[in-house]
């Protein structure tokens, strides 16, 4: 089933769906480009993921603000009662009736998260009402260690369609992609670890070029920070204009944690930068990795992994009121890149 037939699927069905597969099958891209078709088709679309990041990549918000949630209402039946209460008059006074909840990275989300949505919705859910979710069970799990959100009591209600994405997007390479297939399986095999410890000796120039993790994004800018001071010549920087549409401080203030695109961008001639959306003209995509050539007020002239150079202006990032599909709440217009080659 290729991405028409998925999104002609979800139009002629009133159905549950959880898409899942591999890292780099899609799964984002798929997420919203079904959302942008369902959207024309005038549903009432809420998008939502654990993380700020995740909701940044997913177009969307999260499932915190979204919900109304502090970290800690969830631990006594009286606070979460009153969260419920409180959410739902919330989305009553709009005058809103939810057609879908799409949520992205549903591993992270905890079984008492996943069973609070599903709560807090029935009131105020149309009734055709129903959830899309996107992840991978053998990816990241929820963020304080509780059962998944599939070992909850709402999802073994729930009856979902699944579809299994298997194409990688991100390499060409097979046996990288078959090694790193086994690892996400615990299939720890002679085979897989000779594979790895192949790839283990590394020189200086390796080293260079090579992908760092990092489990804080502190961590990671203080690394990118220090390979840019390694560079020579002057350091560039650029701010972003940002554009609040609403008065509501807690509002402006969750904007700013969910934009991708920096506040504040210092690069250099021959810095390596990331990619933060796909490119229309298909030069680039969201993750692939590249190196400034030149630096000018309103351009940055790259050359990416491909080899193609182009200038690269600023782009606008939206983000959008969780409740209704068309009001934006805030832009940034900045360039969609970040220094560094990092992963967080």
């Amino acid at each position: 089933m290729n991405t028409s037939e998925f999104i002609k699927f979800l139009k002629n069905k009133i159905q549950n769906v959880f898409v899942s597969g591999p890292a780099g099958t899609g799964k984002t891209v798929l997420l919203r480009e079904a959302v942008l078709e369902l959207r024309k088709a005038g549903l009432v679309i809420v998008i939502c993921a654990p993380t700020g990041i995740g909701a940044g990549l997913a177009g969307g918000t999260t499932l915190h603000s979204f919900l109304g949630l502090r970290p800690d209402d969830l631990k006594t039946t009286k606070k979460r009662s009153q969260r419920i209460i409180a959410f739902q008059r919330k989305i009553l006074r709009l005058g809103l009736k939810i057609d879908m909840l799409v949520i992205d990275e549903v591993s992270m989300m905890s079984c008492e998260l996943f069973d609070f949505a599903m709560e807090a919705l029935k009131k105020v859910a149309s009734i055709n009402f129903r959830i899309l979710v996107f992840g991978d069970f053998l990816q990241l799990p929820p963020v304080n260690n509780s059962a998944f959100a599939f070992q909850s009591k709402s999802w073994q209600d729930i009856n979902f369609e699944y579809f299994l994405l298997k194409r990688s997007f991100r390499t060409n390479d097979d046996a990288f992609s078959e090694a790193l297939s086994k690892v996400r399986k615990g299939e720890l095999t002679d085979d897989v670890i000779q594979y790895f410890s192949s790839l283990n000796a590394l020189s200086e120039k390796d080293v260079a070029s090579t992908t760092f993790l990092f489990p804080r994004k502190l961590e990671v800018e203080r690394y990118n920070e220090q390979r840019l001071a390694e560079l020579p010549g002057a350091v560039r920087t650029y701010e972003s204009l940002d554009v609040f549409n609403t008065n509501n401080f807690a509002e402006q203030l969750s904007c700013g944690n969910i934009f991708r695109f920096a506040k504040v961008l210092h690069l250099k001639i021959g810095a390596e930068v990331m990619f933060l959306i796909n490119d229309p003209q298909h030069r680039f995509f969201n993750g692939s990795i590249g190196n400034i050539l030149d630096l000018g007020e309103s351009f940055v002239t790259i050359k990416s992994i491909q080899n193609i150079t182009f200038t690269l202006r600023r782009e606008r990032e939206d983000v959008f009121c969780p409740f209704e599909n068309e009001r934006v709440l805030a832009t940034r217009t900045q360039f969609p890149i970040s220094l560094g080659k990092y992963y967080i």
